[in-house]
This record gives C-alpha cells, structure tokens and sequence, in this order.
C-alpha cells in the first residue's frame, strides 16, 4: 500500500497540470484516461445453473482521439456467494442431513464462494451532440478478451480433506474461454475538470469450457462449449491526462 499512494499522487498532481491548461468545455483533447469501476451483474446463459449476483472491479486504460474515439485496454475481478449447485457439489460426500464431517469427526465449517476475471481490449467512440461539453456524451464500445470463473471453496479449519487441495479441482467447475463485449452509457468529461465518470450497461458473452476433467460429484465431464453471459451496470471513476498540445477548438 506504501507503493501505491505516491502512483495515485503522481497521476492527481500530472491530470491536475493538464487540467490547468486544457479548456474542456470548448476543445476537443485527445490523450489517456485511467479508469477504476465497480459494477453489479447478473449471469445468463449456463452461468446462471451455477452462480448468482456478482460484483465486480476493474481497471481500465484508454486512448482518447481528438475525434472522440477510445481505444483501450482493462481488466476486472468479479465475485458473488450465491452458489446454486452448492448442495449438488456435496450431495454425495454429506450426511443425511446434509453435513460434511471434518477430521475430527465435527461438522465442518465451510463456504462455497464465486470467483473469476476479464481481460478485454475494447474500442469506440463519444457522441457529443448528447454531451454537456464537446468530450462528453454517449459512448458505445466493443470489445474482446478472455473469461476465468471458478467456484472458490474454503474451509476455516482446513480440515475438510474431501473438497481441499487436489480434491477441490473436482469440484471447482474452472472453466475459461473468449469473451465478447457491449457496452453502452454516457461519459462525463467534467467543466470543473475534477468529476469525470462513465457510466452504463455492461454486457459480456463468455464462451468457454471446463478445465476439469472430471466433476467428482457428477462423475461426468462436461464437454462442448458453455454460453456464460453477465449483464449489468457499471461505473468507472476516470483520471484524465491531457495531451495539451493536441487540441481542436470547438464552439457551438
């Protein structure tokens, strides 16, 4: 954490000079916008047999034109705690009543939680003639990239032999694969040059396979390519730093 506060210091105080000399309102600017965003999605598809809500957070870098077009590149953590096969998964290893048993002959402790990544490169563009200034308005991106999702299981007292270590990989459903994506929203590029945010629907088709072999609590393997869809909102919190020499003067 140390580390982090002088980065985050040194990009405040170099968006803050460019800020000083880049007039918003009026000309078009072109240089990068670092992004950091939390969302809420909702799963579709063969996502929605397994998980729930998640929540995410990411991280994005763009390259914006003088034309308004962004180029950019990013990555998110996604997770949840609704796990709907949760009984399925331990049907087979619990007691009557639905229990797994620990070593020390106690019932165990235990969570199942969701857990997964993207990394996408996406492109688009701003329509200012819905903006409050010439940078702003609605933008719609495109994209592509890669999904991870797992189902993430942890036992307090690790001693749950029967879903921990190498057992657990029977369980976890892993699965990866090529991601597409949609987005659409609104981008505000702020007068005041300090609020800056984008904000919209998010929407991602994940198409990918399980990396197990075989699923202890099934005893099948799951072939062929699964559809995993998430759709929801999004809002990503930008830092602008202005290429001050690339301007195009606009008035309306």
């Amino acid at each position: 954490m140390k580390k982090v506060f002088p980065v985050l210091i040194f990009l405040l105080t170099l968006s803050g000079e460019g800020f000083a000399q880049v007039n918003v309102r009026d000309s078009l600017t072109q240089g990068f916008l670092l992004g950091f965003g939390a969302g809420v999605h909702l799963p579709g598809g063969d996502l929605a047999d397994k998980f729930g809500t998640s929540i995410e957070l990411g991280f994005d870098t763009w390259c914006k034109t003088k034309g308004n077009w962004m180029l950019g590149f990013g990555g998110s953590y996604f997770f949840g705690d609704n796990i709907k096969i949760a009984d399925q998964i331990v049907d087979g290893i619990a007691t009557s009543s639905g229990q797994l048993i620990d070593l020390n002959g106690n019932y165990a402790d235990y969570k199942f939680f969701e857990r997964g990544f993207t990394v996408l490169a996406s492109g688009g563009r701003i329509f200012n003639s819905f903006g409050h200034n010439v940078n702003s308005g609605l933008v719609i991106l495109v994209g592509g990239g890669y999904i991870q999702h797992k189902i993430r299981i942890e036992n307090a007292g690790q001693n749950l032999p029967q879903i921990l270590d190498e057992y657990a990989k029977g369980y976890d459903r892993l699965s990866g694969g090529f991601l597409t994506r949609q987005f659409i929203g609104y981008m505000h590029a702020g007068n005041t040059r300090r609020l800056n945010f984008l904000v919209g629907l998010d929407f991602m088709q994940g198409f990918t396979e399980n990396y197990r072999g075989v699923n202890f609590d099934t005893g099948m393997l799951t072939k062929g390519i699964q559809s995993d869809y998430l759709y929801g909102l999004k809002f990503i919190w930008f830092i602008p730093i202005y290429n001050v020499q690339a301007q195009t003067y606009f008035y309306r």
